[in-house]
Formats: structure tokens, C-alpha cells, sequence
């Protein structure tokens, strides 16, 4: 999967870019290990809510609404 290199204009493009980074840091040796059995990371959760994050910061989409910092204070 490569996103092609231009301006994110949508969802899907934002869907895009999260899998592709998280599925590169899940396959680096340092970093996998810390998501997966460090945090236990739920990926099936997890990807959909860091879309919404990302959608609405950059497209103002409101899909996501809550802190990102209080759940990783824990």
C-alpha cells in the first residue's frame, strides 16, 4: 500500500496514510514490540479512532470528539 504523494483531501486518504504508518511501525523491530506486546494495542480499535483524530485535525471533519493525551497518560 503507498499513498500517492499529495495534499490529504479526504477520509480515505487519511485511512491511507494511518495504515500505512502504523503498519510500518508495527513491522520495525524496536517499535513493533512497544505497541504490540508493551501496549497491547486493540489495532482493530484503535486504527479507526486515529483516523477520526486525523480527519479532524486536517479536515475538520468533526469525526473526532475527546483528549488523545488522557488515555496514554495511564
Amino acid at each position: 500500500m503507498s499513498i500517492d504523494k499529495h495534499d490529504i483531501q479526504s477520509t480515505h486518504d487519511v485511512e491511507e496514510l494511518v495504515g500505512q504508518f502504523y503498519g510500518k511501525i508495527r513491522q520495525d523491530v524496536m517499535l513493533g514490540p512497544v505497541f504490540d506486546v508493551v501496549a497491547q494495542v486493540d489495532w482493530e480499535h484503535h486504527i479507526p479512532r486515529l483516523v477520526g483524530f486525523w480527519s479532524t485535525v486536517l479536515l475538520g471533519s468533526d469525526q473526532y470528539r475527546g483528549n488523545p493525551v488522557l488515555p496514554h497518560l495511564a
